[in-house]
């Protein structure tokens, strides 16, 4: 209808001019809009190392502080060594143990016995932290909360050791380096599960548990002892409807590029016990983003970029870099039995 307009009034201002002997007016240019630009379809090329019965670190039964199961793994790449750091459970986490590894793919307990200790009965510790500082000090950042089945905490304590198996000490007097603001916050039930330690800051990658859903925020500190968010509001949050993230977005491993900094994430779908629904028949679904800033992310228009095989039954994943290759690792097993490992990487 608009052109049919436009074409009309052109004719009749024509004939107008023409009339009074005057060339006609050459109509204005419209501009053409630039067309948007065309995402990048990556490649994810996942490699799986371990099974059910071959693990990267396998629980042991009997053992009283991690025989029901293990968790949590976090790894650090030091001095070519791979070092496992993960939580032992009976029926609340116990303590903090420690393996080790050549290549990042089966790992071998450092002692029987755990390298941390829960801090004490009305408190558990939960999903390490950890990295190595420029004057070769262990720093360890780790979950603190009341015994409870839902695995989130509402503060976060900071301990420090000479090395991988300690003796770990906790720093900043005892106190909290980040406590939630309330009951009712957004946050007042965490599980930090990536750090990226820069020449000004640290960050510390979260998902947060509210109700039926889950979010993702980041911490930051420039003094390692203090900590607040680096956004108000969480910084990604779940899908629209019928995608594999429609009930939430947890497990954040960020890294640092060229170009701002990149975001590994599991979607979900939750069925009516909260319990992980199939998506595509499979349970965990990981998504890419990326942001300039830390703070504005984008998820990339193709996701899910990819999946630990169903029959790992895979829950919580963790992931690190060494050079250009991704080692994730995860716990598999509807009961937590053991850790699995696998590689990727972003060919191009």
């Amino acid at each position: 209808m608009q052109i049919k307009s436009t074409h009309k009034l052109i004719i009749v201002l024509g004939a107008t001019l023409l009339l009074a002997g005057c060339a006609p007016a050459e109509p204005e240019p419209t501009a053409t809009p630039a067309p948007s630009p065309t995402p990048e379809m990556l490649q994810f090329d996942l490699t799986v190392y371990s099974t059910r019965t071959d693990p990267a670190l396998e629980r042991r039964t009997g053992v009283t502080w991690e025989g029901g199961y293990i968790w949590t793994p976090f790894v650090v790449f030091q001095n070519d060594t791979y070092y496992l750091f993960y939580n032992g459970f009976s029926i609340v986490a116990r303590g903090v143990g420690l393996a080790t590894s050549p290549d990042g793919i089966e790992f071998k307990r450092f002692q029987d016995e755990p390298v941390l200790v829960r801090e004490s009965e009305e408190r558990v510790i939960y999903a390490p932290v950890v990295y190595v500082d420029d004057e070769g000090t262990w720093v360890m950042y780790i979950m603190s909360d009341q015994p409870r089945t839902n695995l989130v905490g509402d503060r976060i304590m900071r301990y420090t050791a000479p090395a991988p198996e300690g003796p770990w000490e906790i720093s900043n007097d005892g106190e909290p380096v980040w406590e939630a603001p309330s009951e009712e916050h957004w946050t007042a039930g965490i599980v930090i599960r990536s750090i990226v330690v820069e020449e000004e800051r640290i960050l510390l990658g979260f998902d947060a548990r509210l109700e039926d859903t889950s979010s993702i925020g980041i911490l930051a500190s420039a003094d390692g002892l203090h900590f607040e968010l680096l956004n108000e509001e969480p910084m990604l949050v779940k899908g629209e409807d019928g995608s594999f993230e429609q009930d939430g977005v947890t497990a954040p491993i960020i890294f640092p590029t060229s170009k701002g900094y990149e975001m590994f994430y599991i979607g979900h779908v939750l069925n009516g016990a909260k319990r992980y629904a199939s998506y595509e028949g499979v349970n965990l679904w990981m998504g890419y983003a990326t942001s300039p800033d830390a703070i504005t992310w984008t998820k990339y228009p193709f996701n899910p970029v990819f999946a630990i095989p169903e029959e790992q039954g895979t829950a919580y994943i963790s992931g690190m870099k060494v050079e250009d290759v991704y080692h994730i690792f995860y716990v598999y097993g509807a009961g937590a039995y053991g850790i699995g490992a696998a590689s990727l990487t972003i060919p191009g």
